[in-house]
């Protein structure tokens, strides 16, 4: 059950079922809520800590709701998602993944453009998303979900075990980035890849 108010007839159905948990509902930014309004659309903001001691954003991707009846915007729960280019704000390109990568251009509910579009106010949402990283600058690595809402800002949750090894690298490479490979580094993950001998391999054509 879902609403923004607590009406008398859900009241109702609450002293009934004589037990109830009650929350409150965030609702996307005007844009978002375009795309898809069943679903909180959302932002990952994949990030680790720098030598220097601040957190940098390697990765950012808007995710949607993919159908008009779902809540879930992750693409793990068949939900789609966009990399975001972080110094413009432009969705560069939107994908589902069914078992591989399917790149797609527009909403297939909405029939919105998703590739190409360009977020909103994006240098004010820039400096919004640094300053609650500054915020949480006591973790080392992880996924921050966040929403944009008419409210502002709002944190949906923070997943700390190196969450969407997978997508974060749809885009091109994380080792591409030196400080990234620092942060890797520094943490033991510097063991060298073992080669192998060509002539140990067993040809099976």
């Amino acid at each position: 059950m879902i609403s923004n108010t607590l009406t008398e007839e859900s009241i109702q159905r609450i002293k009934k079922m004589g037990s109830a948990i009650i929350n409150n509902v965030l609702i996307n930014e005007a844009y978002a809520q375009r795309f898809n309004p069943s679903s909180l659309n959302t932002i990952r903001i994949i990030f680790f800590k720098t030598k220097n001691g601040t957190l940098k954003a390697i990765r950012m991707f808007h995710r949607f709701g993919a159908s008009s009846d779902t809540f879930v915007d992750n693409t793990s729960g068949g939900g789609l998602a966009a990399i975001i280019d972080q110094e413009t704000g432009q969705l560069i390109q939107a994908y589902i993944l069914r078992g591989k990568r399917v790149d797609i251009d527009t909403h297939p509910v909405t029939e919105r453009t998703i590739t190409g579009f360009m977020i909103p106010d994006w240098d004010a949402k820039k400096r919004a998303i640094a300053d609650l990283l500054n915020e949480i600058n006591y973790l080392e690595y992880g996924g921050l979900d966040i929403a944009f809402t008419p409210e502002g800002i709002k944190i949906i949750e923070v997943n700390t075990r190196f969450p969407a090894l997978r997508s974060m690298q749809l885009s091109s490479p994380v080792l591409i980035d030196d400080e990234f490979v620092e942060f890797l580094r520094l943490r033991g993950f510097d063991r060298p890849i073992p080669t192998i001998n060509p002539s140990n391999l067993i040809n099976e054509t």
